[in-house]
């Protein structure tokens, strides 16, 4: 079925992972399934949610956005190239998951602790946070160092040298800088946390125009890295 299959199974599999978390709430958890009495309009909390979720909405919409921007740049130095980022992105997606995971913990977090004024508790969530992310962001970088040619084998299936080298450079120079990542994810999260939209939004902006202008000024004069 080629791609058919994988969506079908992809469909399934988050169907029968949503009945186990529904089963799991009901079960463990009541207290979580809404009722009658939670579907009243109150125009404050509405508006509010309305205003944090389009804000979260953009601020993922303008790095999406960049990342695009930067694809087609990327595509028009060959095949090989094209290759080499798309396995080196995958194992790079995967390696950042639980720092993605911890910053979107950090959101929640916050947000209980403010709405609670225990300001003390958001300080120390930040700091322990952001000390879970670099530790595992300075990890997953020695470790990218040794493994990623081996990695980027698996993914790829393929043993052509020239590709293997470029996706495994991208992992090597892109992991050093995964702590900064870290933090500047936790401290966005936690700036959405504390109700704040705008900074937040301007961040990913900064982000977007930082891989315009790598688009239009070094990558037509630099290349890629050999």
């Amino acid at each position: 079925m080629g791609v058919r299959s994988a969506g079908v199974a992809t469909i399934i599999s988050q169907g029968i992972s949503a009945v186990l978390c529904f089963n799991y709430i009901r079960r463990k958890t009541p207290f979580l399934i809404p009722t009658k009495k939670h579907f009243t309009w109150n125009k404050k909390l509405y508006s509010d949610l309305f205003s944090q979720g389009l804000a979260m909405g953009l601020m993922f919409s303008v790095v999406s956005i960049g990342t695009v921007i930067l694809q087609t740049s990327i595509n028009a130095l060959g095949p090989v190239i094209i290759s080499a980022q798309t396995s080196a992105r995958r194992i790079m997606m995967f390696s950042l998951l639980p720092v993605g995971s911890m910053s979107a913990t950090i959101t929640t977090f916050t947000s209980q602790n403010f709405g609670a004024r225990q300001y003390s508790r958001i300080v120390e969530g930040l700091r322990k946070g952001a000390l879970v992310t670099i530790i595992w962001s300075v990890f997953i970088c020695i470790m990218l160092f040794f493994a990623s040619p081996y990695l980027n084998e698996l993914i790829t299936g393929s043993n052509d040298e020239e590709l293997i080298y470029q996706a495994s450079l991208y992992l090597k120079i892109s992991s050093v800088f995964y702590p900064f990542l870290a933090i500047l994810l936790v401290l966005r999260n936690a700036l959405q946390g504390l109700g704040q939209k705008m900074m937040p939004l301007v961040s990913s902006i900064i982000e977007m125009l930082g891989k315009i202008l790598f688009v239009i000024f070094i990558i037509p004069s630099a290349g890629y890295l050999e």
